[in-house]
């Protein structure tokens, strides 16, 4: 749900609190209801962008082989890379751990200023619907059918953000568990102790403020990598995509 434009993850706390939506097919059928508008901070406008993306999205469960992704992945983060102001551009998800197959793409990027990169990126080429676009997050429809989203996150939390967007879910779970044991407090945005940051503009620095040294994309999925970084045995990475400047 929190791929869907407009709902972070506050709105998502609220909708599973209020209307016990779990699922992207419960969120559509209660946008369809009209219930999600009668809750505080929600309204008619925001709760039709759901209805029509949650049917996209829904109606596009095609997956993509990675071999097929990877020329759009690498042609819009060389073009965004390209755009003035803009330091670093990774594509993260599925599609940086080198899974079999994306349903679809997140870029994360760092830019003086967000608007360029995002105007760039919402008039690509390849574009051929705009779900949204903001000055820190866009997301689009190639006329491949592959849904791209783009961020641009500050400097100091490029690192933090490639971890939490490169995922996977149950590898990330992991991290903020080992983060909360220690008394730390692990998000996109980076470690914090006591809410001071102390990590984030590196992957490295991310992992190494929970005690582990870095681990390749591909193997954080959480089948034994951690366990196997924490006791020194973490298997050497096999080549995966890195950042453009």
């Amino acid at each position: 749900m929190l791929k869907i434009p407009g709902l972070g993850p506050k709105r998502v706390k609220l909708l599973w609190h209020a209307l016990h939506i779990h699922t992207l097919e419960q969120l559509l059928q209660a946008a369809q209801e009209g219930q999600i508008r009668q809750l505080r901070g929600f309204g008619e406008k925001i709760e039709q962008k759901i209805i029509e993306t949650a049917q996209a999205r829904l109606t596009r469960s095609r997956r993509f082989k990675h071999a097929v992704a990877a020329p759009y992945a690498e042609a819009l983060a060389r073009a965004l890379g390209k755009v003035a102001g803009v330091d670093q551009v990774t594509v993260a998800g599925s599609f940086r751990r080198m899974r079999e197959t994306v349903g679809d793409l997140d870029i994360v990027a760092t830019a003086a200023s967000g608007d360029a990169v995002m105007d760039r990126f919402v008039t690509d080429k390849e574009v051929k619907e705009v779900l949204s676009h903001g000055p820190t997050r866009s997301s689009v429809v190639l006329k491949v059918g592959l849904q791209v989203d783009l961020r641009v996150v500050p400097k100091e939390s490029y690192g933090a953000a490639l971890v939490y967007f490169t995922g996977s879910k149950a590898h990330n779970i992991a991290l903020r568990r080992i983060a909360q044991n220690q008394g730390l407090k692990l998000n996109e945005y980076g470690v914090f102790k006591d809410d001071k940051p102390i990590a984030g503009e590196t992957e490295e620095s991310v992992y190494n403020a929970l005690g582990l040294p870095w681990i390749s994309p591909e193997l954080r999925e959480d089948n034994g990598e951690i366990q196997a970084a924490l006791a020194g045995q973490v298997p050497k990475p096999a080549p995966s995509v890195r950042s453009r400047k």
